[in-house]
């Protein structure tokens, strides 16, 4: 910055922010892509393991956030809290979510989810 307040040097400070934006865009563009390939595949093993409970809404439940809980599902699949409880239980088994208890609440990690936005 003192660079370009002393000696006007612009085009150097917009050559940085740009190259700054570029990396960022291309981080991101594999980001999604990342995510993109992992839903596929988690669709596949749903539609495989559990073909009765597959919906494309319980897919984007599952990837809203890197963690799920009960009343995501009651709410947006309309259903009970015993059916979502059984639903995602089922889905902990075939390895897709992990359950995790804090407290009196139990959470459902997206254990694959997670780790890739933990990088």
């Amino acid at each position: 910055m003192q660079n370009v307040r002393t000696e006007n040097a612009w085009e150097d400070w917009v050559i940085y922010l740009l190259v700054g934006v570029e990396e960022t865009s291309i981080n991101t563009i594999e980001m999604i892509r990342a995510i993109n390939d992992l839903m596929a595949e988690t669709k596949s093993k749903l539609q495989q393991d559990l073909p009765k409970i597959y919906s494309r809404d319980l897919l984007d439940i599952i990837f809203l956030h890197p963690y799920t809980k009960i009343e995501f599902l009651t709410e947006r699949l309309i259903i009970t809290r015993q059916t979502a409880a059984s639903y995602l239980n089922k889905i902990c088994q075939i390895g897709i979510l992990r359950k995790v208890k804090k407290q009196k609440y139990n959470y459902y990690i997206n254990t694959k989810l997670f780790e890739l936005l933990s990088k």
